[in-house]
Parts: C-alpha cells; sequence; structure tokens
C-alpha cells in the first residue's frame, strides 16, 4: 500500500508485508524454514528536481520480522534423536531500519547517479530466519552500507 496525501508535496508513506505458511500435507505439520511474518514500512521523499539534481528520492523505514517459530534438530549429538537435540533455531521478533538516498546529475552528455542504501541503520542485533546459520544462534550480519555509481551515456 502506497500513501502519498496531496497536502504534503513530495512525501509519501509506504507498507507491505508478507505472511507465509506452509504444511505437510501428509502430517498436518508445520515446514521448517519457514519465514515469519513481516511488515515493511517507509517515508520516502520524493522531488523531480532539486537544485542540480533531478529524480531525487530519500527513504527510511523500519522491517518489523515477528518470532519465528523453532523447528527440531535433524541431525543431534552423538546417539541423540533430533528430538532429543531439542528445538533449534528459533529467532525472536526483530526490527532493523533501512535508508536509501538517490538522485540523477547531468554533466554535459552524461547524466551520473549516485545510489547511496543503508541496510541495519542502527546495528541491530538480530538471528535471520533464514539463514542456515540460524541454528547456532550466529547474527545477521551488522551495519551493511553500500554505494554505486551509474552513468548513463
Amino acid at each position: 500500500m502506497d500513501l502519498h496525501p496531496a497536502f504534503a508535496h513530495g512525501f509519501g508513506l509506504h507498507l507491505t508485508g508478507d505472511l507465509t505458511e506452509g504444511k505437510n500435507l501428509e502430517t498436518d505439520e508445520g515446514l521448517p524454514s519457514i519465514p515469519p511474518a513481516r511488515v515493511r514500512t517507509a517515508l520516502e521523499y520524493r522531488s523531480a528536481a532539486l537544485g542540480a539534481a533531478r529524480d531525487v528520492s530519500v527513504r527510511l523505514g523500519p522491517t518489523f520480522v515477528a518470532q519465528g517459530e523453532p523447528f527440531e534438530a535433524a541431525i543431534g549429538a552423538e546417539g541423540e534423536s533430533g528430538e532429543e537435540a531439542g528445538a533449534l533455531g528459533e529467532t525472536g521478533a526483530s526490527t532493523a531500519w533501512e535508508a536509501s538516498a538517490t538522485a540523477t546529475f547531468q554533466l554535459g552528455s552524461v547524466a551520473l547517479t549516485p545510489v547511496l542504501s543503508v541496510e541495519n541503520l542502527f546495528d541491530a542485533e538480530y538471528v535471520d530466519p533464514l539463514s542456515r546459520l540460524r541454528v547456532y544462534g550466529v547474527a545477521a550480519p551488522s551495519l551493511g552500507v553500500q554505494f554505486r555509481l551509474i552513468a548513463t551515456f
């Protein structure tokens, strides 16, 4: 869902989410490695032109992830069944903020578009529910910064 109120020139609110459910049709049990529910929100500012820049976009918002379901270990320690090894892979609810900014600058016949994006802006520690390392409690990568420069001739 995208909201762009007329009174807020250039500002918009984005709201997306997903919910996935998977069941074994023979046993009616839940499947492992199904991602938990997720809601992503973002406040965005867009402008066709801002000084020398055109197609300006700045976005900031959190992603909320529900607690992941634990699953039984498939292989326990020597002599243990998966059930005896206990539930592994439980991931707590988490919130991670993301930010991005982009604009295009015309330099003669070349258009340069720098793109800056930051994931996990506040360096929140959480276990990624889709990571293969979640069974060991390994935290997701911390703050991630990406810069790209696109040149159009």
